[in-house]
């Protein structure tokens, strides 16, 4: 056996464990193509603004064994959202919301998972936007799928905006604002230890 096969072999008992039998994680990505990546909020505390984001992506660990060492990292193409109303799109791409012009882009990374019930799970990390980073927690609800199967998944968590510094028309609009991800992970490469 040569040296790089048993450095590889070692490696791989540090990670998984020696002597213990266990799924691969899985590796999946999420993207625009084949998922939706939507915000709602408040407007005079009664009419709902809505819009989406077309242009996202995101890596997703699941080990199907261990499914509270689930990871993600979600990149978001700011200049891709979009409203019924164009009015309402060109203001929060202004610098009183996502200033898009200065951060063209935002993410999530996340540090830890735990497994609320079985398919369900409460996800913590980190939302960087405008520069700014704050706590997150996403409740990810999933369907495992079997074998080399798509997944689906939807997530959700709430945020206020006034701590990104998106303080335009308050109180018009609510600092709340509901984010949602839902649709299909299609498996992905390369696997997730090597670049988390």
């Amino acid at each position: 056996m040569s040296w790089a096969r048993i450095a590889a072999a070692a490696l791989a008992g540090l990670f998984f464990g020696v002597g213990t039998v266990r799924a691969e994680p899985r590796v999946f990505r999420i993207d625009g193509e084949g998922a939706r990546l939507t915000f709602s909020c408040d407007v005079l505390g009664m009419v709902p603004m809505e819009g989406a984001f077309t242009r996202f992506v995101a890596l997703i660990t699941l080990d199907p064994d261990a499914p509270a060492l689930t990871r993600a990292v979600v990149t978001v193409d700011a200049a891709s959202m979009v409203l019924s109303d164009p009015e309402w799109t060109e203001d929060l791409k202004g610098p009183g919301f996502f200033d898009v012009a200065h951060f063209p882009q935002f993410g999530f990374h996340s540090d830890s998972a735990k497994v609320v019930e079985p398919g369900l799970l409460s996800v913590s990390g980190t939302l960087v936007l405008r520069g700014i980073a704050r706590p997150v927690v996403l409740h990810v609800r999933y369907d495992p799928g079997a074998g080399a199967a798509p997944v689906t998944m939807q997530a959700a968590a709430q945020v206020d905006r006034s701590e990104f510094g998106m303080d335009a028309f308050r109180p018009v609009v609510s600092d709340d604002v509901d984010i949602e991800v839902q649709g299909r992970l299609q498996p992905a490469f390369p696997p997730f230890r090597t670049w988390r």
